[in-house]
């Protein structure tokens, strides 16, 4: 079969994809009697988000339920976010000794699921906003898409990836980890575009400029701009990462992932407690305390797999070597 008839059944099951139709099934039906390979056919099938994208852009707004202003986070953010992690994974996996499929595999399993349970997260911890209107659990114009729970939300669907091929979660996760740091750091600029995920306000009229501080039409105020300050931490991840693989710092399985949680983590630590828009748990600012728990529990891992604390004692307080029993011996 050739790229026209392909083009055209993507198109085609996007248009009804966008219209709740079941396109997807469509495509599938016609990739299995084309006979093409795996990897070739979810490249197509990731192609079909195109279609379905805009078409669904267009239907929404013609029926007046969405505006070209809402779909720019999204397009400048989202999907390049996306797109990026893909072609770094794809470039990576061959290094991790995986599959040329794996990174393919990841994003179309493991992004549907984030979403969903980003969503989740974030409806547990605001339910007062939703208890009393149920169907605007599913409407995402307003944002409401929590980061933690994309990423605990994604962690799951790799591990059930990994247990039905039977590959190692931990290679997965090394794979994982800087295109979730990339797509986070590309990512975040769409929350400028929305004006959302900023701090609090500025008073200081010497702090007033970008990229310290970010001006909100909302209030006509200036405000931390915690927005680029995460994407700007984010990009330093993602290149320390790298640099560090590259030079063989990384030994073992997960090094790469439980980095990424410990870089991450202080950031997101202390850049939440500058935020106005915090999810909280009674006092706690959650995202803070998961960020630190994270922190310690790689601490635990890292101290459980040197069998002793050794130079890690500075680095591993009384809660880390508590944590230590929680740990799974197959992580370390």
């Amino acid at each position: 079969m050739s790229w026209i008839w392909i083009a055209i059944a993507s198109v085609l099951s996007g248009a009804l994809g966008a219209m709740g139709l079941g396109g997807g099934g469509i495509l599938l039906l016609v990739l299995v009697w084309a006979g093409w390979p795996q990897m070739t056919a979810q490249g197509i099938n990731l192609l079909m988000i195109l279609p379905v994208g805009l078409l669904g852009l267009y239907f929404h707004r013609k029926n007046g339920l969405t505006n070209g202003k809402a779909a720019w986070p999204l397009l400048l953010g989202g999907l390049p976010g996306v797109l990026l992690g893909v072609l770094l994974a794809a470039r990576r996996q061959k290094r991790l000794n995986l599959p040329p499929e794996t990174g393919l595999d990841l994003a179309l399993i493991c992004l549907p699921v984030a979403v969903v349970c980003a969503r989740a997260y974030y409806v547990i911890f605001e339910w007062s906003a939703y208890k009393d209107d149920l169907l605007s659990i599913f409407n995402l114009r307003r944002g409401g898409l929590a980061i933690y729970g994309g990423v605990l939300g994604g962690a799951l669907a790799v591990f059930v990836y990994s247990r039905i091929k039977k590959r190692p979660f931990l290679s997965l996760a090394d794979l994982a980890a800087p295109s979730l740091a990339l797509g986070q750091a590309v990512g975040r600029w769409g929350n400028f575009f929305n004006q959302e995920a900023y701090g609090a306000a500025v008073t200081q009229p010497s702090r007033m400029h970008f990229p310290l501080a970010v001006f909100i039409d909302a209030d006509q105020t200036w405000h931390y701009a915690t927005f680029f300050y995460e994407s700007a931490w984010c990009f330093l991840i993602v290149a320390l990462l790298l640099l560090f693989e590259r030079r063989r710092f990384f030994r073992k399985r997960g090094d790469v992932f439980f980095w990424y949680l410990i870089l991450y983590g202080l950031e997101r630590a202390a850049v939440e407690g500058l935020r106005t828009d915090s999810l909280y748990w009674g006092p706690v600012r959650v995202s803070q305390a998961l960020s630190l728990l994270a922190v310690l529990a790689v601490c635990a891992v890292f101290a459980r797999r040197r069998g002793r604390f050794g130079k890690w004692g500075l680095l591993c307080p009384l809660p880390a070597r508590a944590a230590l029993i929680l740990v799974p011996t197959r992580f370390t």
